[in-house]
């Protein structure tokens, strides 16, 4: 299956799997698991969302991660179209919110090298009944438990994140846009007005104060309506485009120190997927790759998160025998409050870790660890402690881990 192909059919698959619940069989356990979660969110608000993303251009090649013996034998790749995304809310049967958009879609994908002669015994996870097994024993056995046999082209390549880059406002004019517009509008013609006044100049020989004031006022509004869809797309980029510049270059040289095979767009994709993992857990509290306090209520009403394109980092720290890194995550949320979908650009605060260790896992999925204490393999989704021997799982030694978020 060529990078087109797959990013097409990903790409039906997750408007399928918002209209039937249908898993994308394309995606990654990691994936499906976060997917899982918000639809568990869109079920106790009672909220159907339905999505569609229809690809305009080309699919292009963002770029290959490193491959070889530090990225345990894999290949991952970025590709990205441009396409236009289609989104729907319906509460009891009634359209409450929809809009459309042009906007360009990201996947992060992944497959074995095959020059490696011994990648089949590596484990998988079964897509019908979640055991774990070798590659090789699902090729030739089929699963122990409910018999499925797999191909490997059943198996790979497999998209293991994804984002849309919503960095673009509602270009409707709504009232709150037009006031905004006549306000700097009076407020440039006020003061270039009283500017003229201080100077003498008349118009006509009248006094410049009034009419030059009124015509202005004219001229700078019907100016702000015509240019409104650039200024306002301006005014929500400009802090994302600031706020990354240097991020990505400052991330990568401090921790390449412990991974010289450390790639930021593979570290970006995991700190998004972290952080809707997080989000949309019913309780962040008990689940394996949290260990902070309680999230906001508010978070709790968060039924979508569009990723804005940019992040930047406040603060890298060695902390014993861990890294931290407190990222700045620039969001367009959609919240359900009283009856109604509303979008927010939020800025989030990602506090970090992972061991000191660390090495590059690009195979590491959740729902696949291996106990740290008698190394039986077991899904970290279902399980906090080792069903084996009770030992409780540091998912910060295998991957990341968030300690806090937070919302200013």
């Amino acid at each position: 299956m060529n990078g087109a192909t797959l990013f097409e059919k990903f790409a039906n698959q997750l408007s399928r799997w918002s209209k039937t619940g249908e898993e994308p069989k394309l995606g990654d356990w990691n994936i499906r698991a976060y997917l899982d979660l918000q639809e568990q969110r869109l079920k106790e608000k009672e909220l159907k969302r339905t999505f569609d993303y229809s690809i305009n251009g080309k699919v292009l090649k963002v770029g290959n991660f490193a491959i070889g013996q530090l990225m345990n034998y894999y290949n991952k790749r970025l590709n990205y179209s441009l396409g236009t995304k289609k989104i729907t809310y319906e509460k009891n049967g009634r359209i409450i919110y929809k809009e459309k958009m042009d906007l360009p879609m990201y996947q992060l994908i992944k497959w074995p090298n095959e020059d490696r002669g011994n990648w089949k015994s590596d484990t998988y996870v079964c897509d019908n009944c979640a055991n774990i097994e070798t590659i090789e024993t699902f090729e030739e056995k089929g699963c122990p438990y409910c018999g499925t046999h797999f191909n490997v082209s059943e198996m790979y390549p497999k998209v293991t994140n994804f984002y849309i880059l919503e960095n673009l406002p509602n270009r409707k004019l709504t009232f709150e846009k037009l006031l905004k517009i006549a306000v700097w509008a009076f407020i440039f013609a006020f003061v270039f007005s009283i500017g003229t006044k201080i100077s003498g100049m008349e118009f006509n020989g009248i006094d410049s104060f009034g009419a030059i004031l009124l015509v202005f006022f004219i001229v700078l509004f019907l100016a702000g309506l015509w240019l409104s869809p650039l200024i306002f797309t301006m005014a929500e980029c400009m802090p994302v485009t600031f706020g990354m510049m240097g991020a990505k270059a400052k991330i990568t040289s401090r921790l390449r120190k412990y991974d010289e095979a450390f790639s930021y767009d593979y570290f970006e994709g995991k700190a998004l997927s972290l952080l809707r993992m997080t989000i949309f857990a019913k309780d962040a509290t008990k689940t394996v790759q949290y260990r902070g306090e309680a999230l906001p209520k508010a978070y709790a009403d968060i039924v979508d998160m569009d990723y804005r394109g940019g992040l930047n980092v406040e603060k890298i720290a060695q902390k014993g025998e861990y890294i931290e890194v407190t990222l700045k995550v620039y969001m367009k949320n959609t919240y359900f409050v009283k009856g109604k979908c509303k979008k927010k650009n939020d800025t989030m605060f990602v506090r970090m870790r992972h061991n000191i260790t660390w090495k590059v896992e690009p195979d590491f999925s959740i729902v696949k660890v291996c106990c740290h204490g008698c190394g039986g393999s077991f899904d970290a989704t279902k399980h906090r402690n080792c069903p084996y021997c009770q030992k409780e799982y540091d998912a910060g030694r295998d991957d990341w881990e968030v300690l806090e978020i937070t919302t200013k």
